[in-house]
């Protein structure tokens, strides 16, 4: 099944965690080489986790397909890796009452210093073009 947007994605090598509103969003966000080596954890807006593929093909909706990965929904473990970029990032912060993951990330991402969320440097370097 398809995922829905927002997408709650991880960056398993380094920690960060950062939100996408579209899949076009996604696509300049990730690098091709790490959704092979399958260097992400995700979920949607439904609190499904999720699985990053690259098209075999060229198609119209891009080169990156987003699909769900569970059966169910996984909102404690996406409330987890939110506590924990958090953490890493130096804020304290904790999941409000009756709060959805995805607006628990979206409220951390504004109190988050931006080089936490978004490392410069390597990446871009092998996005497809």
């Amino acid at each position: 099944m398809v995922a829905q947007f927002p997408i709650g994605l991880l960056a398993k090598d380094c920690g960060e965690l950062a939100l996408y509103e579209s899949l076009s969003e996604l696509e300049e966000g990730v690098e091709i080489i790490d959704v092979e080596n399958d260097e992400y954890a995700g979920w949607d807006a439904a609190n499904y986790s999720i699985r990053l593929a690259v098209h075999s093909a060229k198609v119209a909706q891009g080169w990156l397909r987003v699909d769900r990965a569970s059966a169910e929904p996984q909102a404690q473990e996406f409330i987890r890796a939110v506590e924990q970029f958090a953490t890493s990032a130096g804020v304290s912060a904790t999941v409000g009452v009756g709060e959805q993951p995805i607006e628990f990330l979206r409220r951390v991402e504004g109190v988050t210093p931006t080089q936490a969320r978004r490392p410069s440097g390597w990446r871009g370097l092998f996005r497809r073009g």
